[in-house]
């Protein structure tokens, strides 16, 4: 992996090509030094979305440049510590691990928000929970849960992590006590631009619901801009969800025009959290696009099926399938 290294001269973030296992004590000048403009960046900058991205990228290198020269056991830089709900597991540990016992649960809360976006701060310290499994990090990764690409995947690391720690344990139980049973959905169709001959009555009604779409055969052809998606439980479908290209829009109980969900940029959306679980899992990015390439050609094309091979050549997992556990 490439790192981006601040240039100290310029203040700015350049690129070169240093690989982490090329990161020594030697470096540790440069840590110090760069650590302490990152410090001084952050106190005047505002936190943006540019801002936290070029953070992001310096962050690893100067972190792990000053572990690895012994100079990370610092209050000052604990929260520079570096998540990522993509770096190596044990990269991550090698940089945690370097920060005294006692300060190890704040730096976990305090750095996380270097990160963007809610999903990408649960997802890195679901990752970490095993390895250190504090309540109070137990408690973000609860609190923050529906706003994560697999909440049963959040849900499971927590309950795992309760089979050793007995107050996560009484916190896992009465999160699930306040939700109820998480429901078994799992998206079973994509049917891109579908014809709208092919609908039934109860889905033409569906779309006859949402503004600028209408059940009649448009001009061009017969074909109207919404996919379909269909979600099934045990017992058959439950759900049909309509989306646009940027996976916006609807979801109704099947045949029917009633509402239970709603999807943005963000995800889906619902006040019954047990039911976002489930969809959130259902329509996560992986399992959407797997269903959207089948359906081009029959068969799992493209960019995410590139992506999976490259998880199975790897021997790691693809973050999006969860267990076979229910919750």
């Amino acid at each position: 992996m490439c790192f981006a290294n601040e240039d100290l001269s310029t203040n700015t973030l350049t690129s070169n090509t240093l690989r982490d296992a090329e990161i020594d004590d030697s470096h540790g000048a440069w840590a110090l030094e760069s650590a302490q403009r990152l410090l001084d960046r952050r106190a005047l900058s505002t936190r943006n979305n540019a801002f936290l991205m070029d953070l992001q990228a310096a962050l690893q290198p100067t972190y792990l440049a000053l572990v690895r020269a012994g100079e990370a056991n610092n209050a000052r830089f604990d929260s520079l510590l570096p998540l990522s709900p993509y770096c190596a597991v044990n990269l991550q540990c090698e940089m945690v691990n370097a920060i005294s016992e006692e300060r190890r649960e704040a730096a976990l809360l305090i750095s996380v928000n270097n990160l963007l976006f809610e999903s990408q701060k649960v997802r890195a310290l679901e990752r970490l929970l095993p390895f250190y499994p504090y309540p109070a990090v137990a408690a973000y990764i609860l609190e923050k849960v529906y706003e994560s690409d697999s909440p049963s995947t959040a849900l499971r690391a927590v309950r795992a992590a309760g089979k050793t720690n007995s107050t996560i344990a009484t916190l896992y139980e009465a999160h699930m006590a306040k939700w109820g049973k998480v429901p078994n959905l799992q998206a079973i169709s994509f049917t891109p631009r579908a014809a709208l001959s092919a609908l039934s009555q109860g889905q033409q009604r569906q779309l006859e619901l949402l503004d600028g779409y209408a059940a009649e055969e448009p001009e061009d052809g017969p074909e109207q801009e919404l996919s379909l998606v269909v979600i099934a439980n045990e017992e058959g479908p439950l759900l049909e969800a309509w989306l646009d290209q940027g996976n916006r829009g609807s979801i109704f109980r099947a045949g029917t025009t009633e509402t239970v969900a709603w999807m943005g940029q963000g995800g889906p959306d619902c006040a019954d959290k047990a039911m976002l679980t489930a969809l959130r899992d259902a329509l996560a990015w992986g399992p959407l696009n797997r269903l959207r390439e089948a359906s081009s050609d029959g068969a799992e094309t493209g960019p995410w099926a590139v992506y999976r091979d490259e998880c199975e050549r790897l021997g790691q997992r693809d973050p999006s399938d969860g267990e076979d556990e229910p919750l």
